[in-house]
């Protein structure tokens, strides 16, 4: 394994990393829409699929400014948070309680995304690449919306559905 001895290093670490986590949601994003009972969770999981797939564009384009084949580091972290959801939505026995795990796994799959973007636009930002800069701010602005989304499907109407399915 190589050493990181620069800032520049470390971006690309973290680049690698992302474009594993971008390649790595979009078969478990399908999984997850098809587990789904609300159709609004499963239009914003069918929209962030899209999105997801636009996001590995972009970091292609990313690796293209910096001269580079797009290559992807092992991301322990997102498998990590992939394997926890498909886990936790095997121990639903009601489909509502199943779109409430979904949302919460979801979020916490956007949070880590959410630091991973932040970071990555940090670094390229010291290292005065603004291009590469504004590439990766629009997809954490993505996982931004995103993340705000999942907080309104919860908000109006899922957990509520699940409160009531935990009742009877």
């Amino acid at each position: 394994m190589k050493k990181l001895r620069t800032l520049h290093d470390l971006l690309r670490a973290q680049l690698r990393g992302l474009y594993d986590v971008e390649q790595h949601q979009i078969p478990a994003l399908a999984i997850m829409k098809k587990q789904s009972e609300s159709e609004a969770l499963q239009a914003a999981i069918a929209n962030h699929m899209q999105q997801t797939k636009e996001h590995v564009k972009r970091l292609e384009e990313v690796f293209e400014l910096l001269s580079e084949t797009p290559k992807a580091n092992n991301n322990l972290a997102i498998q990590g948070l992939v394997n926890d959801c498909l886990g936790l939505l095997k121990q639903c026995a009601e489909p509502f309680v199943r779109d409430a795990a979904l949302v919460t796994s979801l979020q916490r799959i956007e949070h880590f995304e959410i630091a991973a973007y932040g970071a990555a636009c940090a670094c390229a930002n010291d290292l005065e690449n603004y291009n590469l800069a504004r590439l990766l701010h629009l997809t954490l602005d993505d996982e931004k919306r995103m993340d705000r989304r999942l907080s309104e499907i919860a908000e109006h109407g899922v957990n509520e559905r699940a409160i009531f399915a935990t009742a009877k």
